[in-house]
């Protein structure tokens, strides 16, 4: 949840035109949503995934994003968004072997950053983020909003990380600090 001075900076940035049209219908739309939420309703979520060029979120780039809605407890397989980004810079094969994106797809096939970003946060809405390490993903994902909306840019959405949920349910007693994270990859 946004604070009062977060959203009085993001309100004075949309009024300014710092803000392009589609992070702000997000803003808007998520600012009115998050205070008409009822303690529970049913839940709109979107299982999300990226590829990326590497794990660092501070200098590596989004190859792809792919996500699918859930609502009610069923796959919306007629809702999906799916994007390949136009890269220069993938490198490695170690990588490579890992997302199966190679140079010449991304090169030839893939979209610039910028409309990706925008696309996804339009398909996003207010839905619960469901990814496998989420921190990544969304990590990943706000230095791409900052480069290309606003560098105050962040994802509001509630996120359930699926594999904190595997290390809950293994170890129901134990301290994180006692856990190889390592075990819960995909």
């Amino acid at each position: 949840m946004l604070n009062w001075f977060q959203k009085q900076r993001l309100k004075k940035a949309g009024r300014s035109g710092d803000l392009n049209d589609t992070y702000l219908a997000y803003f808007n739309r998520y600012d009115e949503m998050a205070e008409l939420r009822q303690p529970w309703k049913p839940l709109s979520m979107v299982v999300l995934d990226t590829e990326t060029t590497g794990l660092n979120i501070e200098h590596d780039r989004i190859l792809s994003i792919g996500a699918v809605v859930v609502e009610n407890g069923q796959i919306v397989l007629g809702d999906s968004f799916e994007v390949l980004i136009h890269n220069e810079s993938i490198r490695g094969e170690d990588a490579i072997k890992v997302h199966g994106i190679v140079p010449t797809d991304s090169q030839n096939m893939g979209i610039e950053e910028s409309e990706a970003i925008h696309d996804f946060l339009t398909y996003l809405r207010e839905s619960v983020v469901v990814a496998h390490h989420a921190n990544f993903d969304i990590g990943i994902l706000q230095q791409s909003f900052k480069r290309n909306i606003h560098p105050q840019t962040v994802l509001y959405n509630t996120a359930i990380d699926t594999a904190h949920i595997a290390r809950k349910l293994e170890h129901p007693n134990k301290p994180s600090s006692h856990i190889d994270f390592t075990q819960y990859s995909l």
